[in-house]
């Protein structure tokens, strides 16, 4: 396993993210390093060492060196592990100048802790790994921005997020995923006659933003998210965590909203869910419920009281509202 590197790059510390590469048979690439003066490969070989044998992380790595002082080249061979993560891949490429490391073929980074994402990670164990893969991908070791490109994943445990493209904002505590977005990240408690259950809400989109601070997931376009046996469609919705814990607390969903539940269909321009009474709140112009039970609702603003199963008809403007408001109620034809 090898991998070329400048000797800028070694004394500027390696500890954002320092990249084993442990492909066999890989060619090095190659770096140059300025020098003021000429400098034989022996003494080129003796200084990188020196600086190995001053950093104990670069020093138990026993890393293999091999200088070409004409060329201004060094080749080092092995794999350095940072506090905060592991990344291999086929082929790596650092750009001192930049500070940038291009990475191809089979890149795996290993987060040790979530904390080390800087809860960047949308997952709740903070002391468990973190992983990402990708076809390839591009560290930026000044921002802490890492964009994986290519059937990129993210997981941790059975939690999970799939994109074409997946970006971790490291100092930002936020990250995003573009392209045939697949999600996994959270639970909702549903409640039932005699039991609580929990349950995974699993998210599709085009488009998917996480931002920590705020405790927010926010798709866009063509957004289908289930939890149990609902399921919401919609443009675009904005879903709510727990504080605490990865516990939906709230969903927000705009624009071609389409809400199911068993036995019933809802749809309208806006739709909030609250997951502490299971409530949702239907907007629109007007807003439309078909119950097999119960027959349809239309109005401004419709409540969706899931645990009683029923619907009531409140635009939010009281009994003089001129929003109109229409229902038909099934009727049990009974023999004579």
């Amino acid at each position: 396993m090898k991998k070329s590197i400048g000797l800028i790059l070694l004394l500027f510390g390696l500890n954002v993210f320092f990249i084993g590469c442990d492909e066999p048979n890989q060619q090095p690439t190659s770096q140059t390093t300025s020098s003021s003066s000429k400098m034989s490969d022996s003494d080129l070989e003796q200084a990188i060492r020196a600086k190995f044998e001053s950093d104990a992380q670069l020093k138990d790595a026993k890393l293999d060196v091999d200088a070409n002082a004409d060329k201004n080249e060094v080749t080092i061979s092995g794999t350095v592990l940072s506090q905060d993560a592991r990344t291999k891949a086929v082929e790596i490429d650092s750009n001192n100048a930049t500070h940038i490391s291009s990475c191809r073929g089979k890149v795996q980074t290993t987060y040790y802790s979530q904390e080390q994402t800087n809860g960047a990670a949308p997952f709740r164990k903070v002391k468990s790994p973190v992983y990402l893969q990708g076809d390839r991908a591009e560290l930026n070791h000044d921002t802490g921005v890492a964009t994986y490109f290519g059937n990129a994943r993210m997981w941790q445990d059975d939690n999970f997020v799939r994109a074409d493209q997946i970006i971790l904002y490291r100092e930002q505590k936020q990250m995003e995923g573009r392209g045939h977005v697949q999600s996994a990240l959270y639970q909702a408690k549903q409640k039932t006659a005699n039991a609580t259950a929990v349950v995974p809400v699993f998210a599709t989109a085009e488009y998917m933003k996480y931002s920590d601070p705020d405790r927010l997931l926010h798709y866009e376009t063509n957004v289908d998210i289930k939890q149990g046996a609902d399921r919401m469609t919609s443009s675009v919705a904005d879903v709510y965590l727990q504080k605490d814990a990865n516990e939906v607390e709230r969903t927000i969903a705009q624009r071609n909203v389409v809400l199911v539940q068993p036995g019933r269909r809802g749809t309208g321009d806006w739709c909030q869910y609250t997951n502490a009474d299971d409530v949702a709140v239907l907007k629109g112009n007007p807003a439309h419920v078909e119950d097999t039970e119960q027959g349809t609702t239309d109005g401004n603003r419709l409540t969706i009281y899931r645990r009683e199963n029923r619907v009531v008809v409140d635009d939010g403007r009281g009994g003089q509202s001129p929003g109109r408001v229409r229902s038909t109620h099934k009727v049990n034809s009974k023999s004579p």
